[in-house]
């Protein structure tokens, strides 16, 4: 079955796993898979991901190293869920593609936090 989600927000909920994660961090993640987007283009994403419900983002936070605020981001239920979807379906495609979608975590799915989804995994 095709994901559900794009290979975009697979790799943001691949790499937020069950952690809580600025989005500056979220970035320069992305970036190191090869997928650098500017500013307004990512915040614009994840306000998409948020409408969605494949992320939930808390109140803007102080940040000690620069002046002003940034958004933290967690994966919701559902977004896990689609990610595993997505995860299985690039599993089964040939490895270059696979390799491309699940890099480093090719064997592994994104998995929620207990605590924060008790009825997964």
């Amino acid at each position: 079955m095709v994901p559900k989600i794009t290979h975009l927000q697979f790799l943001v909920i691949r790499i937020l796993g069950a952690k809580q994660r600025l989005g500056r961090e979220i970035r320069e993640e992305l970036a190191q898979e090869g997928e650098s987007r500017s500013l307004p283009s990512f915040y614009e994403m994840m306000a998409r991901m948020e409408k969605d419900g494949l992320v939930e983002g808390s109140d803007r936070i102080a940040v000690k190293a620069q002046s002003g605020a940034e958004r933290r981001y967690r994966a919701t239920e559902a977004g896990i869920k689609r990610a595993n979807e997505a995860h299985d379906f690039y599993a089964s495609r040939p490895d270059n593609i696979a390799r491309r979608y699940l890099g480093k975590t090719h064997r592994r799915k994104p998995r929620p936090n207990k605590d924060s989804h008790p009825d997964l995994f």
